[in-house]
C-alpha cells in the first residue's frame, strides 16, 4: 500500500543536500561600485552563501590573508590594484593558488 502524500508540515525543516553544501560556504565578492556589491550581496545571501565585500583588490587580498574564502568573486577593471593583477596574485602564491575565482 503506498504512503500517504506528504505534507508541508512534515518536511518544512528538510534541505537538499545542495542546500546544505551551499549553507556555511563563503564568497569574497570584489567590486569598486557599491550598487553591485549590494546586488550580489543580496542575491547570494538569500539562497545561502556567508558574503564579504571588499571594494578594490588591495582589500580582497587583506580579506583572503586573513581568512581563505570559498569562492572570489572579482571584477577585472578596478582602481587601485585591478582584478587582473588580484588574480594573478592569487595564482602566484602557493596558499591560494587553488582557490577558485570567477
Amino acid at each position: 500500500m503506498p504512503s500517504p502524500p506528504c505534507k508541508y508540515s512534515d518536511i518544512r525543516g528538510f534541505q537538499t543536500s545542495a542546500e546544505v553544501s551551499i549553507m556555511r560556504k563563503e564568497v569574497l565578492f570584489c567590486d569598486d561600485e557599491s550598487q553591485i556589491l549590494h546586488a550580489a550581496e543580496f542575491k547570494l545571501r538569500r539562497v545561502g552563501f556567508h558574503v564579504r565585500q571588499s571594494r578594490n583588490s588591495e582589500e580582497a587580498w587583506n580579506a583572503i590573508q586573513a581568512r581563505r574564502p570559498d569562492l572570489v568573486v572579482t571584477d577585472c577593471q578596478m582602481s587601485h590594484l585591478g582584478g587582473k593583477q588580484l588574480i594573478e596574485r592569487i595564482r602566484s602564491d602557493e596558499r591560494t593558488a587553488t582557490l577558485p575565482l570567477l
